[in-house]
């Protein structure tokens, strides 16, 4: 709640989340299958997908938009009234550089009429927030909620630079490192830190469900899978059918490792 608060800043902040089915099933045949990092809705029933890009492909800005184009159209079952449809909000944290001639790191897409007086329809909105140029020109702030948050995804472990008694103010982002760390996969850390950190990224930032209780269930999966490959016991083929993941994915994360 706390991140999706900084980077929205709403007029009513969300103070309540139920995390949703992560995977937008196809519709037709020819419909393209949809994976998201999270999908939740506030109490007001905006629907909030937060996703990780480590890697920008052609068509990032399109894909993102399909996905919640997806999100807003589901909402109505036949007879519902159409006044029911609530707004749509698709965050972004890219480990790249979408908008290489903008100083600005947070990019706001909504749908406008343009005119002497623009207005925004409140149906879809896409944020995108750039992580290196933020590094790179932001001037960091550590009360400012949006800050804290990108520094994490970008140096994970540099609350540890503050002391003790600091920490404790900012109790979700103690929570994230913590998960972080207990996530070490042999006691002499043999694994070590950063392969970890390359299995996380390989779903495309499964670390920003840290932010929220949801992380440690999509976390704790991507650890068990990892141990799995690591003891050499189980074939892929019975690691993604015990894990219900596909066999591709755990082809390519043993490969990773």
């Amino acid at each position: 709640m706390e991140v999706i608060n900084a980077v929205i800043q709403p007029d009513h902040p969300v103070v309540e989340l139920e995390y949703l089915q992560p995977e937008l099933s196809p519709q037709g045949i020819k419909d393209k299958l949809t994976i998201v990092d999270v999908r939740c809705k506030d109490d007001n029933n905006r629907q909030f997908i937060v996703e990780m890009q480590v890697i920008l492909k052609k068509g990032f800005h399109e894909r993102v938009f399909y996905n919640a184009s997806k999100v807003y159209g589901k909402q109505l079952q036949i007879g519902d009234d159409i006044k029911l449809l609530q707004p749509v909000y698709a965050i972004s944290f890219i480990n790249g550089n979408i908008e290489p001639t903008e100083f600005n790191w947070v990019h706001r897409y909504e749908m406008m009429k343009r005119g002497e007086i623009n207005t925004s329809l409140n149906t879809i909105t896409l944020i995108f927030v750039e992580i290196p140029k933020f590094i790179k020109f932001g001037i960091f702030d550590i009360d400012d909620p949006l800050h804290r948050w990108i520094r994490f995804l970008a140096e994970p472990d540099f609350l540890n630079e503050f002391p003790m008694e600091r920490k404790h103010n900012y109790p979700n982002l103690k929570k994230a490192v913590a998960i972080l760390d207990e996530a070490s996969l042999s006691p002499a850390q043999q694994l070590g830190y950063d392969q970890y950190l390359d299995g996380i990224r390989y779903w495309n930032g499964t670390m920003i469900e840290s932010f929220d209780d949801g992380f440690e269930e999509g976390t704790n999966k991507m650890i068990a899978i990892i141990k799995e490959l690591k003891r050499g016991v189980k074939s892929p083929t019975e690691i993604s059918i015990e894990f219900n993941v596909t066999l591709e994915k755990v082809i390519e994360l043993k490969e990773i490792l």
